[in-house]
This record gives structure tokens, C-alpha cells and sequence, in this order.
């Protein structure tokens, strides 16, 4: 059973999240997060040497029933070298390059030329060696901007559209 219901405060201080934890052992918890929208996340929550929480995306409910996101959540907390090492999806270059091969090249797409394009111009300058699952939303933000900044609101959207793709598309494979 869920042992309590946690509000994760949000900078307007309106809620935007409720986490659920269920404390499985000592160092380890699994949380239930449903957000604003309704959509339900699995996280296992672990504690460091430090003390502060780390956590860990699991999967879904309810494709993920508890019994397999507790099960899951044991085996990260048990091995997590060879968790991080799974969730390694490499660089953001090389995901995008991948993307490139066998999504746009294999659609026969009309715009692969103008999406090189800002990948190489705009997106590879600020994201070329960044681990891709360490990439955030407020980090897209940032480059969307400064991009708006000096390159146009238009040119700013169409970075976003590739982005948007590349992110959907990996997640559908993992």
C-alpha cells in the first residue's frame, strides 16, 4: 500500500504534480507520480551517500501493474550499473544521426536537406557531446530562445519540429 501522498511544489507555488511513495526498504521507494495532465509514472527513488533523492523513470501505469514496477525497482536498486548502463542511449548526435538514417532517409523525406541543416547550424553547437537522456525540457527552452534570439521566432519553430521528432521517435523505439 502507498504510504503517503507528497504535493511537489511548483515556482507559483500551484500543484503540478502528487507523487505516491511506497517505501520498499530502506535507500529505496517507489513513487507514483500523476501529473497535471492525469498521465501516471512509474519512478523508483533512491537516496545517495549524501542523503539527497535520486530518481529513476520506470515506466507507465497502467501498461506497468505495481508488482512489476516494484520488481523493477528492487532489480535498479540491486544493480544499478547495469540499469544506467541500458538506459545509455549515447549522445545527442548520435541519436540524431540515427534518426536521420532510419526515419528521414527511410521515409524518402523532401526536407532531409533543411533538417541537416539545423541540426549542423543550430542544434549540434549546443547539444553535439550531450548525453541524450540528460537533456530537459527548460534546456530546450533555452536553446529555442536564444535561437528566436538570433535567428527568428520561424527558424526557432522549425528546430523545435526536428526536435520534437527526434525525442518522439526515441522514445517509441525505447
Amino acid at each position: 500500500a502507498f504510504c503517503r501522498n507528497v504535493r511537489l511544489p511548483r515556482k507559483n507555488d500551484k500543484p503540478n504534480q502528487v507523487a505516491y511513495i511506497d517505501t520498499i526498504e530502506r535507500g529505496l521507494a517507489l513513487m507514483l507520480v500523476v501529473s497535471y495532465g492525469g498521465s501516471k509514472t512509474w519512478r523508483c527513488l533512491l537516496y545517495d551517500a549524501n542523503g539527497k533523492p535520486k530518481t529513476r523513470k520506470l515506466g507507465r501505469y497502467p501498461a506497468m501493474k505495481v508488482k512489476e514496477a516494484r520488481a523493477k525497482a528492487r532489480e535498479y536498486f540491486e544493480h544499478p550499473e547495469k540499469a544506467e548502463a541500458e538506459a545509455k542511449a549515447g549522445t545527442f548526435k548520435d541519436v540524431a544521426e540515427n534518426w536521420l538514417k532510419r526515419h528521414v532517409q527511410a521515409s524518402k523525406m523532401r526536407s532531409e536537406r533543411e533538417i541537416r541543416r539545423h541540426l549542423n547550424r543550430y542544434i549540434y553547437l549546443k547539444w553535439k557531446d550531450r548525453p541524450f537522456i540528460e537533456i530537459r525540457r527548460g534546456e530546450v527552452n533555452d536553446l529555442l530562445d536564444a535561437i528566436a534570439d538570433n535567428h527568428g521566432i520561424q527558424q526557432a519553430d522549425a528546430c523545435l519540429a526536428t526536435i520534437r521528432s527526434i525525442m518522439n521517435w526515441y522514445v517509441t523505439r525505447n
